[in-house]
């Protein structure tokens, strides 16, 4: 099966209830009609550079159009097995006055766990508006 002619439903209500309203409560009505469900193109082609990236995400995919929840379980897990391989990894070693910035257009990334009760960290985050992501159509 080809990503580049997929299409990912994004479904943060979905994910949300999955991960965190365990631990963080269930989402109000009102939270849920702010993030409905909304697709967007597995591939993309980079605004900048045309180059293909892959826009996927395996925590805020619900299914991809027109295949079912367990297939694109096993298309995520097998994508994201090779995506997040040791070989393809970077894992940033932090010291004191070190600043990270990466294009999420093209990066995938996570936090890792961190003793967040002998630890101070400050972050912020930029955002800058841009287009809708492009299908790609190398």
């Amino acid at each position: 099966m080809r990503l580049d002619n997929l299409h990912a439903e994004y479904d943060y209500a979905w994910g949300y209830d999955q991960r965190h309203a365990k631990t963080h409560g269930p989402l109000s009505a009102e939270q849920r009609a702010k993030t409905p469900p909304i697709a967007h193109p597995a591939v993309i082609a980079h605004p900048e550079t045309g180059r293909p990236a892959l826009f996927l995400s395996d925590i805020w995919i619900r299914r991809f159009k027109g295949i079912s929840e367990p297939e694109t379980e096993a298309l995520l897990d097998a994508v994201m097995a090779i995506a997040a391989a040791p070989e393809a990894e970077y894992r940033h070693q932090w010291q004191p006055g070190d600043i990270v910035l990466w294009d999420n257009r093209s990066t995938m990334h996570k936090a890792c766990p961190f003793d967040e009760a002998n630890t101070r960290r400050l972050m912020h985050r930029t955002t800058i508006q841009g287009a809708t992501p492009k299908r790609f159509d190398g």
